[in-house]
């Protein structure tokens, strides 16, 4: 969670966001023990980003990118094999009710 909350901090902080509402969401990824961070521009959602627990560890296993601009996110994740400073081992799409970018991480 202090991760979370410091991946937030400095989101907001983040010239790239400024003009950007960034916020908690405790109850997108509830059923599946996710924590998710909105990213909205005037009262409308621009991405969600959702953390997902490795179960006993206390780490974060992957992260679920919804929302706009998803092929750019894709790419920069893959220049950089990076998700807020977090080692990537593989980024995929995925397809549930809507599509989304499917980031798993390498043990940090």
């Amino acid at each position: 969670m202090r991760l979370i909350e410091n991946i937030l901090v400095n989101a907001k902080r983040h010239p790239m966001y400024r003009g950007y509402d960034i916020d908690l969401n405790f109850s997108a990824g509830y059923g599946a023990g996710a924590i998710g961070i909105d990213v909205t521009r005037d009262g409308q959602p621009v991405n969600l980003f959702l953390f997902y627990p490795a179960w006993g560890s206390g780490k974060i296993e992957s992260v679920a990118i919804y929302g706009s601009q998803l092929a750019g996110h894709k790419r920069a994740i893959e220049g950089s094999m990076t998700i807020f400073g977090l080692p990537v081992e593989d980024v995929e799409w995925d397809q549930g009710i809507e599509r989304f970018l499917d980031v798993t991480l390498q043990d940090y």
